[in-house]
């Protein structure tokens, strides 16, 4: 399934390696679901939408759309960047 993952986050100024620093993911995984080697998950997906701050269809746009829980702590812009 085709992603904008890295678009996203080059638009971004982040480097894989920084953005697996403030994910609870590692380097060879974001690379993996740039790559479409790996599928992105349901719940990183949600993580990677609210770090970024998008919706999750612009991340995955063949997806269609994901509402993003706002009330739901585990996906806190805190959590995800401590």
């Amino acid at each position: 399934m085709h992603n904008r993952l890295e678009a996203i986050r080059h638009g971004r100024g982040l480097t894989r390696a920084g953005l697996a620093q403030r994910l609870p993911a590692d380097y060879v995984t974001i690379w993996r679901w740039e790559t479409g080697r790996m599928p992105i998950s349901h719940e990183a997906l949600l993580r990677l939408a609210r770090f970024f701050q998008v919706l999750p269809e612009e991340i995955l746009p063949d997806l269609g759309t994901i509402p993003l829980p706002h009330d739901d702590p585990a996906l806190t812009s805190a959590e995800v960047t401590s």
